[in-house]
């Protein structure tokens, strides 16, 4: 696997299409987001509240327990998708206050995602 990000507390690592978030303490993962051609980048919110990934579309994963293996074709409180169903691809993300995020389009338009 590929690690996209970490921190004290958590790895964010991708397989193929698909994003795990592993834990460092147990080594327990789970599914947190999959994407049509590999992501690109994933953060960490700096209060362990939140995962941003982005690739084609953005995807935020709640670090809520007990954690819920992502299902792109289901609805949860677990997650939220942004721009999925439009193709528009991302490359970068940066996060800017608490529930702020800052997606780079791959033309290089920034869009603010409040989380």
């Amino acid at each position: 696997m590929t690690i996209l990000c970490e921190n004290k507390k958590y790895i964010v690592e991708y397989e193929y299409e698909s994003v795990y978030l592993r834990e460092k303490t147990n080594g327990s993962y789970v599914c947190i987001g999959q994407f049509y051609g590999d992501p690109f980048d994933a953060i960490l919110d700096k209060n362990n509240q939140f995962c941003v990934m982005c690739g084609c579309g953005i995807i935020v994963y709640y670090l809520n327990k007990p954690f819920v293996e992502y299902d792109y074709n289901k609805k949860s409180k677990q997650w939220r998708k942004f721009f999925c169903k439009e193709e528009l691809y991302f490359t970068k993300l940066y996060q800017l206050g608490d529930n702020e995020i800052i997606a780079i389009e791959e033309s290089g338009k920034k869009i603010l995602i409040k989380v």
